[in-house]
């Protein structure tokens, strides 16, 4: 995506931001940045940038608010950084994609809700979680929905969550005040990611 960036780590523990070099969109970015004099690249990279790395332990935030879109919300990835100028970032969480029914013209946003947390902050332990990915936790913390104006009463809406089993998932929609609109449905949902079930 426009204005994306990569967070990378340094010897010290310091981060440089690398940002993208054209328009994203593609399954090979370019990322471009400088290593400070004094500071030396280390082992890995974070996208978002927004990821923190200390010591081995990888935490990032997840957002609470999103707006459907084809590519889905931003998924938490690392790299391992070697001597190439080439690395490649693997996904550390799992998809959902949704599609809600029978959504009302007043609906402005849809709050999404499972037994897990949906949002907030998460943690991994690198590299460990290059095979056991970032693991859910369990919470309340849900998900909201931006709808746009203009739109069908079918909404199809895609998120990166973390790892782990789901016993349920929610939906409840909400006019431009706040109030409850009539009730959405959902229709379908799909996993997409190992370790990843919903009951």
């Amino acid at each position: 995506q426009r204005e994306d960036a990569v967070s990378v780590v340094c010897t010290d523990g310091s981060a440089v931001k690398f940002t993208l070099d054209g328009t994203g969109g593609t399954r090979r970015a370019f990322f471009a940045g400088t290593i400070p004099d004094g500071k030396e690249m280390g082992g890995y990279a974070l996208h978002p940038a927004s990821a923190i790395l200390s010591g081995s332990t990888l935490k990032a935030v997840l957002p609470d608010a999103i707006t459907p879109s084809a590519t889905g919300s931003c998924s938490v990835m690392a790299a391992e950084i070697s001597n190439s100028c080439e690395i490649t970032f693997r996904q550390l969480m799992s998809y959902f994609t949704v599609q809600i029914g029978n959504v009302s013209t007043e609906a402005a946003t849809i709050e999404l809700k499972a037994d897990n947390n949906l949002s907030g902050e998460v943690s991994a332990t690198l590299p460990d979680a290059f095979s056991t990915g970032i693991a859910a936790q369990k919470g309340s913390n849900g998900l909201v929905v931006t709808l746009p104006e203009k739109r069908e009463s079918t909404v199809t809406v895609s998120f990166a969550v973390p790892v782990g089993e789901y016993g349920s998932l929610t939906a409840t929609a909400y006019d431009a005040s706040g109030n409850r609109s009539s009730a959405p449905a959902l229709t379908t949902v799909s996993v997409d990611g190992n370790g990843m079930t919903l009951n």
